[in-house]
This record gives structure tokens, C-alpha cells and sequence, in this order.
């Protein structure tokens, strides 16, 4: 066996080098393969999230939407909460829009904590003597709502 001079490594321990890069070389080419598709588990199941609405899209009226908290607190015996409404229209297009009115609950009687089971609630018009403050925004279709259960805002 020939001893190679210092520094410098030996034939046999470069082609074993050379062997051991073309082996990672052809594993890394085999996996940046784009025709090698890997085996994916199979999903759980399909899932399809929509917002359901009573009736038909011909039979709604004005809009419906599923509203949820964005801040509560506790006073005087209710639970109150500010909402945001994901809503669909009657010609179909859906947006989301702020309540601008705080909602209550009596303690004990809130939608929010399950104690109405899951039954569908109208959004409630703004409290006795509310206000709107000066600068905040409403949208058109909550004025005509507040209206329509006989508040001006």
C-alpha cells in the first residue's frame, strides 16, 4: 500500500470519499425527484364549513348571520357583550359587520354560556336610550334594523 505524504490523503481513502458523495448525491437527487410522489395518509374525512341559513337564498329577506362575542363583562345582574355578524344577504353576498350596541343577557339566561340550549335568537336592538358615539360607524342595514325594532341611530 503506498502511504501518501503528509497532507495529503491516499487513493484508496479518496475513492472511498468519492464513493460516499456519489451515494448522497444519488439519494438527494432521488428524493428532489418531481415525479416521485410520496404516500400521504388519508385524510380523516372531508370537511366543509358553510353558514347555514333558513329557507331558501330566494326566501330571505333583508339578511341573516350567526353573530359572536368580541368583548364582555358582567354588571348588574346581565351579561354584556359587544358582536361581530357574519352576514348573508338577500342577494347573496356575505360580509362581516361590528355591532355597535352592547347586547345583554340576564345572568343565568345567556345564549353565550349554553343556558339557552341551541335554540336561534334575533340580534337584539340596542338598549333603552343608547346612543350611537359620535364618530363610530354603522352600516346601513343595522340603522334599518335598529329602525325596523323601533330605534333611530
Amino acid at each position: 500500500m503506498h502511504k501518501a505524504p503528509a497532507g495529503q490523503l491516499s487513493e484508496e481513502r479518496l475513492a472511498h470519499i468519492n464513493a460516499d458523495i456519489q451515494k448522497t448525491l444519488a439519494q438527494l437527487r432521488a428524493e428532489d425527484n418531481p415525479l416521485a410522489v410520496r404516500s400521504t395518509p388519508a385524510p380523516a374525512g372531508e370537511r366543509r364549513y358553510h353558514v347555514e341559513m333558513l329557507g331558501r337564498l330566494g326566501d330571505l329577506r333583508h339578511a341573516q348571520g350567526s353573530c359572536y362575542p368580541i368583548k364582555s363583562w358582567t354588571e348588574d345582574g346581565y351579561d354584556y357583550y359587544y358582536e361581530s355578524c357574519n352576514v348573508q344577504f338577500e342577494d347573496g353576498h356575505y360580509e362581516a359587520q361590528a355591532v355597535p350596541w352592547p347586547i345583554r343577557y340576564k345572568v343565568g339566561h345567556d345564549l353565550y354560556h349554553g343556558d339557552l340550549g341551541s335554540v336561534t335568537v334575533p340580534l337584539p336592538p340596542p338598549l333603552p336610550g343608547w346612543k350611537l358615539p359620535a364618530g363610530e360607524h354603522v352600516s346601513q342595514e343595522l340603522r334599518e334594523y335598529a329602525h325596523e325594532q323601533g330605534v333611530d341611530i
